[in-house]
């Protein structure tokens, strides 16, 4: 439907396609508006079916010279741009990854931080998630125009991704095992205060 085109607004006007949109804005209203139209044709025959349905997708990406956008589209058609307070967007199998990205990730994150820590999201779903797995594919887009697009598929055999998932396994028990068991456990009501390194 974006390729070949919705329908012209006004009479004087051809079909709307996704190539010919000024702007990102208007590219994720009209994927939107395809989300619907599509929506009502197939959703009827779907429910009578017993089939439940819905849809979310990620919309990104720049139209020209003009800044990298990122939209979370969902099923009614609307949509919500990634911002300060929203530096990340999710779709698929989101609970098992989520919590590091909550965690390590914000909106000023450096390029390289946040496809480190989007990869640990994806090695922490692969381990609780058996739905979820190798190969995956990874795209990096700069804010810079004039920097190449980064494609990678991630492998079984994956230099960088095996080893990042092995130093995190390993990190990970380091500092479980570095946190103090639970006092209560022995009948010791003390607090065990944390304190910045700074002040260690």
């Amino acid at each position: 439907m974006l390729a070949e085109g919705l329908p012209a607004t006004n009479p004087d006007e051809g079909p709307r396609r996704i190539e010919d949109m000024p702007s990102m804005f208007q590219a994720a209203q009209l994927v939107g508006e395809a989300v619907m139209a599509a929506g009502a044709q197939l959703k009827p025959a779907l429910y009578a079916a017993g089939v439940s349905s819905g849809i979310s997708l990620l919309l990104g990406g720049r139209i020209g010279g003009g800044p990298l956008k990122l939209f979370l589209i969902y099923d009614a058609g609307n949509f919500i741009e990634c911002q300060r307070d929203s530096p990340f967007f999710q779709i698929g199998a989101c609970q098992y990854g989520k919590p590091i990205l909550d965690r390590a990730m914000n909106y000023d994150s450096t390029l390289d931080e946040a496809v480190k820590v989007g990869l640990l999201s994806f090695d922490s779903t692969i381990r609780s998630d058996l739905s979820v797995g190798l190969p995956f594919d990874l795209m990096v887009m700069r804010a810079d125009p004039k920097t190449p697009v980064i494609r990678r598929r991630i492998e079984e055999d994956d230099p960088y991704f095996r080893n990042l998932s092995a130093r995190w396994s390993m990190l990970l028990n380091e500092s479980r095992a570095a946190i103090p068991d639970p006092p209560f456990l022995n009948g010791d009501t003390s607090v065990v205060e944390l304190k910045a390194p700074a002040e260690r």
